[in-house]
């Protein structure tokens, strides 16, 4: 129900009457989060109260992590959670913070797209970068435009790279899995299911050129 803020290298104290809680820790990097640190929010002493949309974003961070998610997704996940809770401040998001639909947003979600084509294992953060923007914002923007998570565009990616293959004829559904960057072969049949309604092995069969 509660949040905190705490400034690097300060000292906090929090009284547990019923026994202890447990929290998450999140601490932003000054490019994670851009100007939106500096925006005029004012971080208060006491702690806030979090919406169930925070709590939401919040559960979903850790289950996630607890997962084994990617390192890509968790770092979309917890900067957006952290920008959130610093917008809350002022009960809406900072200007500095707002998505870009325009001519703007578009040419922000098509730099995503060139430099996701040129290499797919860029980070958020060295993606947000290379672009010139926070992480936060070009995460924002980029689903306020795309109706999607730059997670989910990465994966998508990543199912039409396999396709392609599968195409070809691919028969090592394992390697193929860890080539793409998949877990392992389970966690790349779950995904293909999921967003193309077939595993790989039944795509191989319908995409597949006879004899081979």
């Amino acid at each position: 129900m509660s949040a905190y803020f705490q400034r690097l290298g300060s000292v906090q104290q929090v009284a547990h009457p019923r026994g202890g809680d447990t929290c998450t820790v999140i601490v932003p990097s000054p490019d994670a989060i851009g100007g939106l640190a500096d925006s005029g929010a004012c971080f208060p002493d006491a702690a806030m109260v979090v919406s169930p949309r925070v709590d939401v974003d919040h559960r979903a961070l850790v289950a996630r992590a607890g997962q084994g998610a990617e390192e890509f997704e968790l770092t979309e996940r917890a900067t957006v959670l952290a920008g959130r809770l610093i917008g809350a401040l002022n009960g809406e998001l900072s200007r500095l913070a707002q998505p870009q639909n325009g001519a703007r947003g578009r040419w922000l979600t098509d730099q995503v797209r060139q430099a996701l084509a040129g290499d797919i294992d860029l980070s958020l953060l060295e993606l947000a970068r290379r672009i010139g923007v926070s992480p936060f914002h070009l995460s924002r923007t980029f689903r306020s435009v795309t109706g999607m998570t730059l997670t989910r565009y990465r994966r998508q990616l990543r199912l039409k790279g396999a396709l392609d293959r599968l195409e070809s004829g691919a028969s090592d559904l394992a390697g193929l899995a860890a080539e793409l960057g998949f877990a392992d072969q389970a966690h790349f049949t779950r995904t293909m299911r999921a967003e193309a309604g077939a595993t790989p092995g039944q795509l191989r069969a319908l995409l597949g050129t006879p004899g081979k």
